[in-house]
């Protein structure tokens, strides 16, 4: 699996069958899940085939987000215990002289991507009905009516949504590296472990600057026109402070009403708003979510998340060495794949701790919006009095803040079909279980609604709680300054000691 680089070069792996049936293994099981999806999408269509009867789509759902999870997870056993990686690498044995990452990458994970084209094909016709079901709904609500999209439609805006706008950046991060690999090989030397080390990282810091004016593209968005809207945005941007290259409108054939910020410098920073998000919320709302998206950028949010990825990084130079040999050790009692055992681990533990940093970033935004809401209630729209970090990132939850932002946040929830309020006590030990991992899935970045909802009335109800949220915050990022500043400090001692 040298084009991804996993392997060690010098440790040999004995592929437990022959290479030639790994694709074929991969595909199957790829395979497999997207007609066991298809099946349960026509039997739920079939049997609430009346469309007065209310189809239930949340396990459908959450059952398509395991199934795409199962792909991948198939995809990392292909990759580590049938030798995958093997036959992508004898396909491109020409390219090896130059040491090429991106065309392996390309091609190794394109029956993913393939398959989660197909769940998205197995899904529309779910997605069709329950959107035409809700069409009624919609409109004694007062929501904005749109036909749904078509087949070709959705494909492509799921497609850029959730496969070029993970994959673009990464492609155009090897792809600088490849660079690098080529005018190491025009100069007839090899790029060394250290030299491609760094490459790779300045690459990645490259493209985590640059990207949004890439993403922007893949996302299909355009810049919000000259209104009273955008005079407003404007003037809270300048009230909080807030540079940024352009506010966006993010098409989503008016799917999902949903508002983002990219973008760690103000160049190449961009504030976006979907089109279902602009019809459905009056401007006052619009507004909260807009401040929403400035507290991410206020606290500094992107960069911490550069700081907890750093750690990571740098953990698996000190801590992660360490480990190997313990494990190396254990394995010469024990017969286990210390390897794969590793990956596992250092995932889960990541992931596990980017969800809850990233569900505390988003309590801390909620908190920024209704303090930045209940700043200038009743003054002019055009005032451009800048707010200061003391006005703003110190003052204690208001009702009138808390409300405002709970009415957006209620607003987004109603027209997006998610729910406002808690679900019902489980009945059971199963039930609650199974339950929590369903909210957990659901919200794995995001808290729940009525949580953040209750988050906000919480502060709202006491000014001590307010500021013992931003201390328990402070508390956080001051914790993930000492791991860095300690990590730092190992591995440094580490390439000292030779």
């Amino acid at each position: 699996m040298l084009w991804l680089g996993f392997s060690d070069p010098h440790v040999p792996r004995t592929p437990a069958i022959p290479d030639a049936y790994a694709l074929v293994y991969l595909i199957c099981g790829l395979l497999g899940l997207v007609a066991a999806m298809t099946l349960w999408a026509r039997l739920l269509l079939r049997h609430y085939a009346d469309p007065s009867r209310y189809l239930p789509t949340r396990t459908f759902n959450v059952a398509m987000l395991a199934a795409r999870v199962l792909a991948l997870s198939w995809f990392a056993v292909c990759l580590y215990w049938l030798d995958y990686g093997s036959l992508i690498e004898s396909w491109l044995d020409p390219l090896a002289h130059w040491g090429l990452r991106l065309p392996g990458l390309l091609l190794a994970t394109a029956p993913v991507w393939a398959a989660w084209v197909l769940f998205w094909w197995a899904a529309y016709p779910v997605d069709r009905a329950a959107r035409e079901q809700s069409l009624l709904s919609d409109l004694d609500s007062g929501r904005y009516i749109t036909a749904p999209p078509s087949l070709r439609d959705s494909l492509v805006a799921n497609f850029r949504s959730q496969v070029l706008f993970i994959l673009a950046p990464a492609l155009v991060a090897v792809a600088i590296r490849d660079v690098a690999a080529i005018a190491f090989a025009l100069l007839h030397q090899q790029m060394g472990s250290g030299a491609e080390a760094a490459v790779f990282t300045l690459s990645i810091l490259v493209v985590y600057v640059v990207s949004p004016a890439l993403l922007v593209r893949v996302l299909h968005a355009h810049a919000l026109p000259a209104s009273p809207l955008r005079s407003r945005l404007e003037a809270m941007a300048t009230r909080l402070n807030l540079r940024y290259r352009d506010i966006m409108i993010w098409h989503t054939n008016f799917g999902v009403g949903n508002a983002a910020v990219m973008g760690l410098v103000p160049r190449f920073r961009y504030i976006l708003l979907t089109d279902l998000l602009l019809e459905t919320l009056d401007d006052r709302q619009i507004e909260a979510v807009f401040a929403h998206e400035a507290g991410h950028v206020r606290h500094r949010h992107l960069l911490w998340y550069v700081v907890f990825t750093a750690i990571f990084m740098l953990a698996s130079i000190g801590p992660a060495q360490l480990a190997g040999r313990v494990l190396a050790h254990l394995n010469q009692i024990i017969p286990i794949d210390t390897e794969l055992l590793t990956f596992i681990f250092t995932a889960g533990v990541f992931f596990t701790l980017f969800g809850m940093l990233a569900r505390l970033f988003e309590k801390q935004a909620d908190v920024f919006a209704a303090r930045a809401m209940q700043t200038w209630v009743g003054q002019p729209v055009t005032s451009a009095t800048v707010v200061s970090d003391e006005g703003v990132h110190r003052l204690p939850v208001s009702s009138d803040g808390a409300e405002s932002f709970v009415a957006a946040l209620r607003r987004v929830a109603e027209v997006n079909h998610m729910p406002i309020q808690r679900p019902r006590k489980p009945r059971s030990v199963w039930s609650a279980g199974t339950g929590h991992l369903i909210q957990l899935a659901m919200n794995f970045l995001h808290p729940s609604i009525p949580e953040r909802v209750d988050h906000l009335r919480h502060m709202a109800a006491d000014p001590s709680h307010s500021s013992r949220f931003d201390r328990k915050v402070v508390f956080v990022t001051l914790l993930m300054l000492m791991a860095l500043a300690s990590l730092a400090a190992w591995v440094t001692i580490a390439v000292l000691r030779g």
